[in-house]
């Protein structure tokens, strides 16, 4: 087929076609049951796909051999939101979205392409394939790897995406390409600013130019000029004297109302063949040769900002300009008993009476003050057909004056027709010191956003809820009590959903998990956890946590309800967790945690607890527990979300008990084996402390042309470093091998 247009059609596989092959043609808005909501297996040039949805895989093609063509906006609930498998050559994947895993392209083989703002849990730009000469920016992935994820990547640009774990790239293989940080791996990669004139072309000083390698380069860059030798890294090669024609320049700014200090996000869209491009952001600063920049203002007024992109047609450049309106940071006030309500809600005297009122007349970066009450009136749709009681929508802090016990934000549910979240949250934006209650999400609907976080649904871990407790909410898909956000310092209890009761792909902080019910996960689906308690929860399988990250947490008590369930933990990592029965891992024990009062749902340590001083520092994130306390006291953090205030010994408890030492500091510091190490130097290094043969020691040094190898007793799951002197008068005298 040439010169066609399909669109609004339907299918089980190839929503707008089926194998063929179409030239010229456009697909838009069909979709695909399964595989391939545009195309289906065909091979498909000088296309365009756009808006196109799959049910499976494949929201733009499935299969397909693509050559110049522009996949935009379409959509994947599970793998390849723009294509899945096929070849695509010297195309441009924009704006598409996978549920799961390669938000632009799921696995496939990719030549001379660009990528840009696509998303997805996994490989926001792309997953499991391999890339030659492509340019990945402004990609974002809700999980790992906010370029490419598992992924082969040669003579590529991976640079300015955007995930809560490998902002750029997780896993995978990288020859040749500029990122950053610098790979572990492969041959050839530069971690320098690219210097991008676009997202897709190269400034005149970029570090790509000829950095590429001849061995990946193949066909005509995405402009069709031939690649030079070497090539440069990227789509684009840069070719002097033929950087001609029509420029069109865009700016897309996140905000353009904020507060002082606020950062703004900017985006380039340019279309043409340039050289150079620059941002004035009306303040005296000016940056170049970069497509993705985030600027702030010192002092209120209004600020014009200007992009230009330069070209050898247009010497003096093209230029567009946005008006950003810069107020000092205000401080909205909402108060159920308020007489005189008066937009912006700037005094007590003048407070709105719910809380989505004065989030609406908000500025970015403002702040909204709510005093106590129950907040059960007010709401907004945020996605889909679900309710929020309170939708906050930009970034902004919605805080209690006198915290969660006095101030309360109800939903309404149960789950249905009917039902009513207590909190959206987006990204960049906090929610402190409140009461989620009775929060519920639709039976029916997407999954993601109108089926899950019951409590509180956040759109990623840029989203922050802390001191707050989530109590009694419900969702019929996932996270009963909360989805997707960070929580930290919260109780939450006594939520249910079908997984995750408690909290679902969330990083939690100091938090509490209890009475928590769900098919998987009762406390916990996915996500991490970072010194929480988790007690008393109740799951078909993963009673405690199902499929999560747990660090320094207490994973004790919970019930599976059916035989081949794991009651505590199932498919879960465990590092440095008290939990039964023991998990590979290191830093884990079984010891039972010892509460003040179990019963009655008081989960601080005894004096006697096994957890005091096991955990491990390097997953202390905030520095408060859940009572507000220091995190940390007697030199290492305890397990589970309260730190005990007063330890006797700096030593490990768990570890003194298994030993048979003391824990009142008495005998830290004795050496009783008499083998040279005390008792904490026994405990850092792992060696026994009444066994003199078991401690850290260097063995017999040899010596051979080739140099010196040392070796020394190790044990499993301890890290060592070796450090040498030449100088012992110098400083420092040693330096780490």
């Amino acid at each position: 087929m040439n010169n066609c247009t399909l669109t609004g059609n339907s299918a089980r596989y190839g929503g707008g076609a089926y194998g063929g092959t179409l030239n010229n043609c456009t697909l838009t808005s069909n979709s695909a049951s399964l595989y391939g909501g545009g195309a289906y297996s065909g091979t498909l040039n000088n296309c365009t796909l756009s808006n196109n949805l799959a049910y499976g895989n494949g929201g733009g093609a499935w299969n397909c051999t693509l050559a110049n063509c522009t996949l935009s906006g379409n959509s994947a609930y599970y793998n390849g939101g723009g294509a899945y498998s096929g070849t695509l050559n010297n195309c441009a994947l924009i704006g598409n979205w996978a549920s799961n895993a390669g938000g632009g392209a799921y696995p496939g083989t990719l030549n001379n392409c660009t990528l840009t703002g696509n998303s997805a849990n996994y490989g926001g730009g792309a997953s499991s394939g391999t890339l030659n000469n492509c340019t990945l920016t402004g990609n974002s992935a809700s999980l790992y790897g906010g370029g490419a994820y598992s992924s082969t990547l040669n003579n590529c640009v991976v640079y300015y995406n955007t995930a809560p774990s490998g902002l750029n790239y997780q896993g995978g293989t990288l020859n040749y390409c500029c990122t950053t940080p610098m790979p572990t791996n492969g041959s050839g990669n530069i971690s320098l600013d690219p210097q991008l004139a676009s997202a897709s072309h190269l400034s005149t000083g970029s570090p790509c130019r000829g950095a590429g390698s001849p061995t990946y380069a193949s066909g005509v860059d995405i402009d069709g000029e031939a690649w030079a030798d070497p090539p440069s890294i990227g789509c684009d090669e840069y070719r002097a004297g033929a950087l001609t024609g029509q420029l069109s320049v865009t700016i897309v700014a996140s905000y353009t109302n904020v507060v002082t200090g606020f950062d703004v996000n900017f985006t380039a869209q340019i279309e043409g063949r340039l050289g150079a491009s620059r941002w004035d952001f009306g303040d005296g600063t000016v940056v170049s040769n970069r497509p993705y920049a985030f600027h702030s203002w010192a002092t209120a007024g209004n600020y014009a900002v200007t992009l230009t992109a330069y070209n050898e047609s247009y010497p003096e450049g093209i230029s567009t300009t946005v008006v950003m309106y810069v107020l000092e940071q205000p401080v909205h006030y909402v108060a159920l008993t308020s007489t005189n309500p008066d937009p912006p809600y700037t005094s007590w005297a003048t407070a709105a009476t719910n809380i989505q009122d004065a989030v609406d007349a908000a500025y970015v970066g403002g702040t909204v003050v709510v005093s106590n009450g129950v907040h059960q009136t007010g709401g907004r749709v945020a996605y889909g057909a679900l309710t929020n009681r309170v939708a906050v929508t930009k970034p902004l802090t919605v805080q209690s004056v006198n915290g969660p016990a006095v101030t309360m934000i109800q939903g309404h549910g149960p789950v249905g027709n009917g039902a009513v979240r207590c909190v959206y949250l987006t990204n960049g934006a906090m929610l402190a010191g409140f009461t989620l209650t009775n929060g519920a999400t639709l039976s029916s609907g997407d999954s993601l956003r109108e089926r899950s976080g019951g409590g509180v649904w956040c759109e990623s871990v840029g989203a922050v809820v802390t001191n707050c407790v989530l109590v009694g909410n419900s969702a019929s898909s996932s996270g009963g009590g909360a989805s997707y956000g960070t929580l930290n310092n919260c109780v939450v209890s006594s939520n249910s959903a079908g997984f995750g009761g408690g909290a679902y792909s969330n990083t939690l902080n100091n938090c509490t998990l209890s009475k928590n019910r769900a098919h998987g996960g009762g406390g916990a689906y996915g996500g991490k956890l970072n010194n929480c308690t988790l007690t008393g929860n109740s799951a078909d399988n993963g009673g405690g946590a199902y499929s999560a990250q747990l660090n320094n947490c207490i994973v004790y008590y919970n019930l599976a309800t059916i035989p081949i369930g794991a009651s505590n933990y199932t498919g879960s990592i465990l590092s440095y967790c008290d939990t039964t029965p023991l998990p590979s891992g290191f830093g884990n024990i079984t010891n039972e945690p010892v509460f003040v009062d179990l019963a009655g749902g008081d989960f601080h340590l005894q004096s006697n607890s096994p957890c005091i001083n096991a955990g491990n520092n390097a997953y202390v994130t905030v520095l408060n527990d859940l009572d507000g306390y220091p995190r940390i006291k007697g030199g290492t953090v305890d397990i589970g979300a309260y730190e005990f205030q007063n330890p006797g010994s700096v030593l490990s408890y768990a570890w003194a008990q298994q030993y048979g030492l003391p824990t009142d500091g008495t005998t830290d510091y004795a050496d009783a084996d008499l083998d040279g190490m005390n008792n904490w130097q026994e405990w850092r290094t792992g060696t026994v402390p009444n066994n003199p043969a078991s401690l850290l020691k260097m063995l017999v040094p040899t010596n051979s042309v080739s140099g010196a190898t040392i070796t020394w007793q190790s044990v499993s799951g301890k890290n060592y470093f070796l450090q040498r002197a030449s100088d012992l008068a110098a400083q420092p005298a040693f330096s780490t091998i």
